[in-house]
């Protein structure tokens, strides 16, 4: 072929790890493939010795590296997702290459300083569990919604001749290696009482990419009169705006409570949860024995965000919301309400994901009557009155993932105590132009 030249070769020697490079490579027997610059033989040769098969085959002499790859650290960690290929170049000219793994990535020798990574299919997690499941760590016990992503990790090792080798960390997993930040929200809102305001979010239909909407009142926000009882709400949501201000607005107004607003970072792919709330102790007999079990409650939501390879991120949300309930017990133990949801949705950069729908309705009593009066039985009915209310809350969701990019070693921060002090220019008053005015006496000019 045109182009080729008479150069280094490749020889084939036995090693407890499999090397590969740009030639075909047996894999019913153990070959380990190196550089040797001494040889210089233009045609491929075979031979098989003690068992072990030696390969000899030119390569093209180096060349100025190709933009396409990333070029490579040294002992700098590669990250490759499984079913992808990615091509780097090396500063110096190496003679060998080696994968501690060959079941997770094979190794292609495009050239003396560019190599080519093909990943194959991540391994499961650590115990075979595809999808979410118990965990019990101590007295604690959680259960994860989201299934756990696949990874995997084995070292590539790169000689160039020195007596030194290039170690690498080689990572194959079902993500990239970048980071996710997000910024969830979760409040309560008080359907009842933003009705009675007059509050109907579908007027917003246009401002959100991905959002559900709570039907409101039969009458649209902004008809009702403003009294003292009734204030009347105008809200404003212009593209691109933050829906939590809405929120924060009106739990100042008693409409709303948040429950949780943090911001969590994650890896690209891996899973992510907060919890907030509390443990209630619970005591279980079994046979002879007295075990205590604490059963936590409060929110609790659960992420995986990936970047897709356009650059989205590929979001799945599963949120849940429990409270103990003392008035149904069993055998003394107080029930839990729950509210749980999971959904999966693909967002651009700046996006906000909407979640709702998860009604509780409760019923309030109180009781007012005469002290004392009121205790009477069957005759206590009349000094005693009861009113009933209904309150229909709804739990939201808002979810907005950014990406993150980490900056890189050596990168000075501009911090606000790393300007120079203030010279004497800078602090010394300054004489005003103006002219002083003196007061005027009667009479005189």
């Amino acid at each position: 072929m045109g182009g080729w030249r008479p150069g280094p070769t490749i020889s084939a020697v036995a090693a407890s790890m499999l090397f590969v490079s740009s030639c075909s490579v047996n894999r019913n027997a153990p070959v380990a493939k190196e550089f040797d610059e001494a040889s210089g033989r233009p045609g491929a040769t075979s031979t098989v010795s003690e068992g072990v098969q030696k390969e000899t085959i030119p390569v093209q002499e180096a060349a100025p590296p190709s933009r396409g790859g990333a070029m490579l650290e040294p002992g700098e960690a590669i990250w490759v997702r499984s079913g992808k290929s990615r091509v780097l170049q090396l500063k110096t000219s190496i003679r060998r290459v080696s994968i501690g793994d060959p079941s997770l990535a094979g190794i292609v020798v495009l050239g003396p300083r560019t190599i080519m990574i093909n990943a194959k299919e991540a391994p499961p997690p650590v115990g075979g569990a595809e999808g979410g499941g118990m965990r019990t760590v101590g007295q604690l016990t959680a259960k994860t919604f989201t299934p756990e992503p696949r990874a995997g990790e084995t070292t590539l090792i790169l000689w160039d001749g020195s007596q030194t080798p290039d170690i690498h960390s080689l990572f194959i997993a079902d993500f990239v290696d970048r980071q996710i930040l997000l910024e969830v929200t979760v409040a309560e809102l008080n359907r009842t009482a933003m009705e009675e305001h007059g509050i109907d979010f579908r007027n917003a239909a246009n401002s959100f990419i991905s959002a559900y909407f709570m039907g409101g009142g039969a009458l649209p926000l902004g008809t009702f009169d403003a009294t003292a009882k009734r204030p009347t709400y105008a809200f404003n949501l212009p593209n691109n705006e933050n829906i939590t201000a809405v929120i924060q607005i009106l739990q100042s107004e008693g409409l709303a409570t948040i429950l949780a607003q943090p911001k969590l970072l994650a890896m690209s792919g891996q899973n992510a949860v907060i919890q907030s709330g509390g443990e209630i102790p619970i005591r279980i007999a079994t046979g002879f024995a007295t075990d205590v079990v604490f059963k936590p409650f409060g929110t609790v939501v659960n992420f995986i965000a990936r970047i897709s390879d356009e650059g989205d991120i590929m979001l799945t949300v599963s949120p849940e919301v429990s409270q103990p309930d003392f008035v149904n017990r069993v055998e003394g133990i107080p029930t839990f309400r729950t509210r749980r949801a999971s959904t999966a949705t693909r967002l651009r950069y700046g996006e906000t994901l909407v979640i709702g729908g998860l009604l509780q309705r409760m019923r309030n009593e109180v009781a007012d009557g005469v002290p004392y009066l009121q205790d009477i039985p069957v005759v206590g009915y009349l000094f005693r009155h009861t009113t009933y209310s209904d309150e229909v809350t709804e739990l939201m969701i808002v979810v907005t993932p950014r990406l993150v990019a980490p900056m890189k070693p050596g990168t000075e921060v501009a911090l606000p105590t790393d300007r120079p002090p203030l010279s004497n220019e800078d602090i010394r008053t300054k004489a005003d132009p103006a002219e002083v005015t003196r007061p005027r006496i009667p009479g005189l000019p």
